[in-house]
């Protein structure tokens, strides 16, 4: 299980953040997986959110990923 990350010390670029929304909450694994890659490249601390998401994408819980979402700012 991926290590706890403080979604309140990462922000994501908007369109960013509008594209997994919209993949998370049309249940699109592989698009979701897409837009984490770029989650990935953002640094150490967006690296482990995303993988942290990855896990939640790979048990098809989107529903986590949205929750956390709704916390997290925009850059």
């Amino acid at each position: 299980r991926a290590e706890v990350v403080d979604l309140a010390r990462i922000a994501l670029p908007e369109e960013l953040l509008a594209g997994l929304r919209e993949a998370a909450g049309a249940y699109n694994v592989t698009q979701v997986k897409e837009y984490l890659e770029q989650v990935e490249a953002l640094g150490s601390e967006a690296a482990r959110l995303a993988a942290h998401w990855r896990e939640r994408a790979q048990e098809y819980d989107m529903e986590a990923i949205l929750s956390d979402l709704k916390e997290i700012g925009h850059a």
